[in-house]
């Protein structure tokens, strides 16, 4: 369990302003935490922030097991006293969630600070408000490339298609290079059996999925039989299209496995 420590037997640097925080606000009590012990957990729903003061702690994810598990870890953080760090200031300065789990190492010393003590430092503590602005505007560049580097993995290679009734999406034997997704409209899909293709609600109809997938050829024409709305997702960002359509993929395992299982055993 954290251990509260004598404030005033720290080694702080004269000048820190920590001495003018700790004087305006009384309230502040120094915890010292052990190795593994969570200063703060995605869980809480207190919205207490800490200044570390001296100590290694590492940022994990909002979920993270309460037993140290390897893969969770996002960061590494390190205090001096001349060189503090806020640690839980998301909560009480965005919408009031944790935005990560923060785990000591080894020993840890900080302040357990209010959220109304922050206002007491933005109001009074030049030196402490742009260490708080400093991280803050840090966050938001490691969100900002967490962002563009997810938009990138997620672009898919889209292209756009206003069709007119009987003009033809496909022909049978063309191939499989783009999975289209129809947004409006109707379509047929010529053969001995003719499939009517069209969105159901709000949810889009793809279409040519398994040979897409198959990187194989359409088996049949495919015809608009109204004006229609058609967007075409190219091969070349497949890996984009699973991660945006995850279903698509599991159908067509799915109807593999189904087929595996439907198939005579293979003869010796």
């Amino acid at each position: 369990m954290p251990e509260p420590f004598d404030i005033a037997t720290f080694d702080l640097p004269a000048d820190s302003e920590i001495h003018a925080l700790i004087a305006a606000c009384p309230g502040i009590t120094g915890v010292r935490f052990t190795n593994d012990e969570f200063v703060v957990h995605g869980s809480d729903t207190e919205q207490d922030v800490f200044i570390l003061l001296r100590g290694n702690c590492l940022v994990e994810q909002p979920d993270a097991p309460r037993e140290r598990t390897p893969g969770n870890e996002l960061a590494i953080i390190s205090a001096e006293p001349d060189a503090p760090v806020f640690v839980g200031e998301m909560a009480y300065l965005g919408a009031g969630f944790r935005s990560a789990s923060v785990r000591s190492v080894l020993n840890s010393f900080t302040l357990r600070l209010a959220p109304e003590h922050l206002d007491t430092i933005i109001d009074r503590l030049p030196g402490l408000t742009r260490i708080l602005c400093r991280q803050f505007a840090r966050r938001l560049s490691e969100a900002n490339v967490f962002i563009r580097n997810f938009q990138r993995l997620s672009a898919m290679d889209v292209s756009q298609r206003m069709m007119a009734p009987g003009e033809t999406l496909v022909e049978a034997g063309a191939p499989a290079d783009t999975l289209f997704q129809l947004i409006d409209g109707l379509l047929v899909e010529e053969g001995p059996t003719p499939l009517r293709i069209k969105p159901a609600g709000d949810a889009p109809a793809f279409v040519g999925v398994r040979p897409f997938f198959a990187a194989g050829r359409h088996p049949h024409t495919i015809v608009a039989r109204t004006p229609a709305i058609v967007l075409g997702l190219g091969r070349a960002r497949i890996d984009a299209v699973i991660r945006n359509f995850p279903e698509l993929a599991l159908q067509i395992i799915q109807e593999r496995l189904g087929d595996s299982a439907a198939a005579p055993p293979a003869r010796e």
